[in-house]
Formats: C-alpha cells, structure tokens, sequence
C-alpha cells in the first residue's frame, strides 16, 4: 500500500502538492478623493472607470493627460469617464468631456466594453435610462437604447416579431456585460435583458430572466458559456444559458457580498461588503465559492479589505475595488504549493515494500535525483523486514523505527543529486522507505527518480581481510570509501551503458551530431533533434546508395517530407526510342520538350531544352514540389545535395510553383493546380481578385467616411 499526504505523483515526479489561486499583483489606483463606481475591462487589458468625482480638484498623485490634449473634464451629474492602462500611470478622461461623445450624457450608473465598442448607461430624466454603444476607436456613436421588450416574452422569440413597436422605458440600469457571442446583458431592476450586438436589424432588447426575490438586485456577472450570477442581497441566482429560471439559488450566511467575478476557468469569486466604515479590514477578503452539494467558501488572504466591485480580466487578473471606491487593486493568478495540515510546506511519501526476492537481502545505497532548489530540504528514511508488513503497520511504525538514510542537512550535496549509504544494517527481504519534502509557497523540490541498490558490495570487499575484522573500524572505513564510490559509480554506470549512446532512439541529443559524423550524415547542428535521429537511423542504407539518384532522392524526403523530381541532362542524348518505356510505378515524371519546342530570346531562336535545363552534359536539376518551402529549409537541401552529388557534377535547385508560365518549369499534373487568389499575410502579402478592403465601421464618421447607402447606419 502506498501513502501521501500533500504531495503530487500525478506527472511521473514526486513533489508538493500545488493549485492556482489569486495572489496580490499591485495597488493601481488609491486616492482618498478618486472615488470609483463602475469598472470594465476589455480584452487587451484596458480599463473603464467611471466615477462620480473629478480628480482636477484633488491632490491626486496619479498623472492625468493635460487638458490641452483631451480637454478638462466638465462636470454634469458628477460622472466621469477615465480610460486607464495599468502599465502606466496615466489616466485618460474621456466621459462627459467637451469634443469626446456626440451627445450629452447624463448621470452614469453602468459602463460596460467589448471588443470594439464601449456601452453606457445614463439617466436620462432621473427615473428613465438610457444605454448607448459608443466605439472604442473615437467614440463615435453607434446606437442608443432607451425603451424596453415590447412583452415579456424571454430571449428565443424570433426577432423582428414585434419589429415597429416600442416597450416601455428603461428603468436605472446598474450592470452591463458582454460575453465572447456577441451579446450585451444589462442588469434593469429585476431582470436581465440581453441584446445581440450583430443583429441585422436594429439591436432590440430581450428578456434574458427574471429575479424573484425580496431585495433589489445590484451585480451581474456572465461568464464565457452565457452562464448568469445575479447577486440579490446575501443570495446569488445562477440562470444556465439560454434558461430564463435559475438553476440555482445559493444563500451566503457567514459574510455579507458584495461583488461578483467569474474567471475563465469557471471560478466563482464573491467579495465582502463595507458594513461599518471603518479604514481598518483587514479581516475582510475575498471568497472563492465552490457549489456542490453544500456551498464552501474558501478565502483568498493575499487581499485584506472589502470589496465594492470585483471584475475578472485577461492574462489571468482579477481587479477589485475596496469598499470605498478608493483603492483599485489587482490580483494574479499563479500556481503556488499547499499546505499541511499542520499550516507547514511539507509533504510526506510512504512507499510500496521493494521486493529483493531473497530473504536477509542487506540493503547497500541510495540515490535520488531530481531538482532541489535553494531553500528546499528532503529527509529519507527506511524501514527493512523479511516479513512483508500490511499497509496499516507501516504507518503504525514510530519515529525510532524508521533509520535516516538521508537528513535534511543533505543540501550540501547540490541541486541536482542525493546520494547515500544506508548506515545502519538495512537488512530483510523488503524496504519500506519515507520522504519528506519541505519547501516554500512558491518553491518544491522535486525527485524525478530513485535508486536503490542491493545487495551490498562496497569497495572495501577489495581490500584484504584485516580491514574488516574490526567492526567500527570497518563501519568507518566504508563510509570513507564510499565519497570515492559515489564519484566512480557515474562512471562505471556510464561506461557499463554505453550502448546507449550508438542507439539512434535512445541517444542523449548532445551526442546526435557526434554519432552522425562517425556515420557519413551530412546534419547540421541547427537541425531539430527528430531530424537527425532520422537520418541516423537511415544511414546505413543513404551510405550503400550514396553518390547515385535513388539515394539523393530519398534523402531529401527524409528532411523535407515530400519526394523530388530529379532530371539528369545527359539524358537528353538518350530519349526513350520504340516500345521503351518507364516502368508504372505511379510516380510522376518529368520528360524533356521535343527538339522542335523552341523560343526567341534576344530575337535568337534558341531550343527550350538548352533554356530551361543548360547545355552542360554532367548536370542534373532537382524539383522541389513544396511551393511554400522557406529559404532555411532550401539551403539545408542545397548542403545534403552538395554531400551527396558525384564530384564531377554540377545541379540547379528548383522550387516548382503552381502557377502556369508556358515555355518555363510548368509541367502538366505536377504544379498546374488550379487556385483561387487569397488575401495571404505573412513576407509576401498577395490581394486576391475577390478582397476588398473595408471599414470595420458600418457607421457614417463625417469627414473620413460618409458614403450613403454604404457607411451610412440609421439608428
């Protein structure tokens, strides 16, 4: 029976047992006078705010663009709109600022963004909402929405039913998301309305579910799937994609919520609300939530303050705004090691008993080798019987029972190896031994392999017989031998297999290029580590067919995978005459142009033969039938030509196109495929016959594009 505790075997190596979780990254934003309401992140990581305080008037110690450059910010219902990159320190005011959107806006409640399209939502007469898509390139207005579902019928109706008609006017809307299909969700009182953003006709508002509950629903979260959270009060209600019923309606009672996050890999994180005001709490934190049969909280106390907002973004980063919507912080996901349980980085391993076969089997060495970082510790120890014990008895043995091999003292040893003797007389048919690793959060060692070797034989079995009369004498004397052990036996066991470094499989790769020389393989040390196994295990076979066309062609597709056409000049003297033929293999062949195939070159008549394959007689042309072959790959071909051609020869190299050029290298089956012309991006960029070039943007922008009927999109 084996046992562990905190470690993991899962990938062939014994080490801590580690998961991802969130770790403090940095403090973007804390201002006592920046007070922040809404935030949105888009995909490259750019974030939205929205506050209700201008930073003009603040001792802020964050730099903002000057009002030359963006204009001052105007206040009009105190809601601003910044635009920050948190790898810099500057903020970029962009909402209610002269010159920025083409309509007023009034006082934002919500800010959501896509892709390409910044949302907001406003309150247009203190009761009344409005949402209106902005793009994100110069904010030019895309759509407004103001009126609500014609019924209340749920998303799924078929759109364009009620095409014409008006609903009712929005109520306040406190939260706007965006999935990766397109669709916008906004929290509007009790329910959730969705709006595809690439609906053909104008983007009409559909009821996406309904919150039946007591209090008044605040956050919404979506996650990639279309997957909804709404956090009503201390209840979170969970609606599957598509459903209009929650699935699910989890109640938290050991801590008030407040924000809500879903990260990529499906992780639901909460945070706690502000419930007394104090500057201090450093008690609250955030909670990842797992819901199974009963819902467990597991908190994440590299954060220490409440949460207001709580808002997952790319590259793996969680941003949360505390309570007070004065200090914007971001977390990180990264792997770190587990805990004990007695709260330390440490792991245990009990192994299976090694079987010896023989009984008073006297146990000799131990090796280990893996990856033991500064700061790390291993400890082993062993247990011997003749009696092969129950895996109950063997985690019954005390401390006193299990003899150390190997103590935590052992870093004196490297990084990279530990070696020892078992001191004591390890003796019995089977071993039981212990591990134990101790690391860090972010450090573990790692043992990638164990040896162990029986029966004992040590150096001291060499020297005469008075050396081993005495027994602590003996004991001491073997240990000393055995630092000069452990340096041979690397040797002795390298040497004893040998044969490891001739097998073109099992080669260490350092000695690929060595072994190709012994074996006539033109690699070159640029070549990846399959390439060269390859040709080694092929060139007993290239070497017997070395200097002829068979052996040039196969080894060129050995390296390029498809295989050449090879023409040789002094053919042309020696056409097939009468019933000779080729034989039908199925391969293709490339047959020289009749002597009466001839073209004008500088007003001379010249024969085509002569142009297109020369007129030397020791020539010969290989054909590359890979149109997309880059320059690396040709001249690795033109270095195994140059090793393996006649001395005496010359060739040319060519790369057949599929393209049609009469009186050149087009030849009939072979690179006369028909395509279609594609936009390719890449060192040569080739616009097909069918690309045009467009606008992303559908909408009318006055002086740049304003074609009506083209760019011109009513709404």
């Amino acid at each position: 029976m084996e046992y562990s505790e905190n470690l993991d075997l899962r990938h062939g190596d014994l080490r801590l047992s580690s998961a991802y979780t969130y770790l403090f990254e940095e403090v973007l934003l804390g201002n006592p006078g920046f007070i922040i309401e809404d935030i949105a992140v888009d995909e490259c990581g750019f974030l939205y705010l929205l506050s209700t305080e201008s930073i003009a008037d603040t001792d802020n110690p964050i730099n903002t663009e000057s009002p030359a450059d963006t204009g001052s910010p105007a206040s009009t219902g105190k809601s601003l709109i910044f635009r920050y990159a948190g790898n810099t320190a500057a903020l970029k005011p962009i909402g209610n600022c002269p010159g920025i959107f083409p309509l007023k806006l009034g006082r934002v409640s919500a800010i959501g963004v896509d892709e390409d399209t910044l949302y907001i939502a406003d309150n247009v007469d203190g009761s009344n909402s409005r949402l209106s898509a902005f793009t994100k390139s110069d904010y030019h207005l895309r759509w407004t929405l103001s009126k609500g579902p014609v019924r209340e019928e749920a998303e799924g109706e078929v759109e364009g039913e009620a095409e014409g008609e008006a609903g009712e006017d929005l109520k306040k809307i406190t939260g706007i998301k965006c999935d990766e299909k397109g669709n916008i969700y906004i929290l509007e009182g009790n329910r959730v309305l969705s709006i595809n953003k690439h609906s053909p006709s104008r983007p009409e508002p559909r009821i996406s579910c309904k919150i039946n509950g007591s209090g008044e629903p605040k956050i919404l979260e979506v996650d990639k799937e279309g997957k909804r959270y709404v956090l009503e009060g201390n209840r979170i209600h969970i609606f599957k994609a598509g459903e209009t019923e929650a699935e699910r309606k989890i109640d938290i009672e050991n801590f008030s919520p407040s924000g809500i996050a879903v990260d990529a890999w499906k992780e639901v994180f909460v945070g706690e609300a502000d419930e007394t005001g104090d500057e201090n709490q450093t008690e609250k934190t955030i909670h990842k939530l797992e819901f199974d049969n009963n819902l467990l909280s597991h908190p994440l106390w590299s954060y220490r303050d409440t949460c207001k907002k709580l808002v997952y973004g790319p590259e793996g980063r969680l941003y949360v705004l505390d309570g007070k919507g004065k200090k914007l912080t971001s977390l990180i996901r990264k792997k770190v090691d587990l805990k004990a349980p007695d709260n330390s980085f440490r792991g245990t391993y009990i192994s299976k008993p090694v079987d010896s076969q023989e009984r008073g089997t006297i146990w000799h060495r131990l090796v280990l080798d893996g990856d033991f970082a500064k700061g790390t510790q291993i400890e082993f120890f062993y247990f011997s019987s003749d009696e092969k014990l129950s895996g109950d008895q063997i985690e019954a043995l005390g401390p006193d029972e299990w003899k150390v091999c190997i103590s935590e003292t052992s870093a004196v040893q490297g990084y990279e190896k530990r070696d020892s003797l078992f001191l004591d007389r390890a003796e019995g048919r089977y071993l039981w031994f212990k591990i134990i690793l101790s690391g860090t959060e972010e450090i573990s060692p790692c043992i990638a392999s164990i040896g162990i070797f029986f029966p004992r034989a040590s150096y001291i079995d060499y020297l005469p017989a008075i050396y081993r009369e005495e027994p602590h004498s003996r004991d001491l004397l073997e240990r000393f031998l055995s630092i000069f052990e452990s340096i041979i036996f690397e040797m002795d066991h390298t040497i004893e297999h040998i044969d490891r470094v001739f097998d073109a499989d099992f080669a260490p790769p350092e000695f690929l290029s060595w072994l190709a020389s012994w074996l006539a393989v033109p690699v070159d040390e640029d070549w990846s580590e399959e390439k060269k196994r390859l040709f080694i295990r092929h060139a007993a076979s290239l070497y017997i067919k070395r200097g002829t066309r068979e052996g040039l062609s196969e080894s060129i597709e050995l390296f390029t995978g498809i295989k050449p056409l090879i023409v040789e000049n002094f053919r042309i003297e020696f056409p097939l005459e009468g019933n000779r033929s080729l034989p039908c293999t199925g391969e293709d062949v490339i047959f020289f142009p009749p002597d009466e195939a001839r073209v004008k070159i500088d007003g001379r008549e010249e024969n085509l033969v002569n142009v297109l394959f020369g007129t030397e007689k020791f020539v010969f042309t290989v054909f590359l039938k890979s149109p997309g072959i880059d320059t690396d790959t040709i001249k690795r071909v033109r270095r195994i030509i140059d090793e393996q051609k006649p001395a005496h020869t010359c060739y040319n190299l060519k790369v057949l196109e599929p393209w049609f050029y009469l009186d050149m290298h087009t030849y009939l089956g072979i690179n006369t495929a028909l395509t279609e012309p594609e936009f390719i991006l890449g060192t040569k960029a080739v616009i097909g016959r069918d690309t045009i070039l467009g606008d992303e943007e559908k909408a009318g922008q006055v002086e740049r594009h304003s074609r009506a009927g083209i760019d011109t999109v009513l709404s």
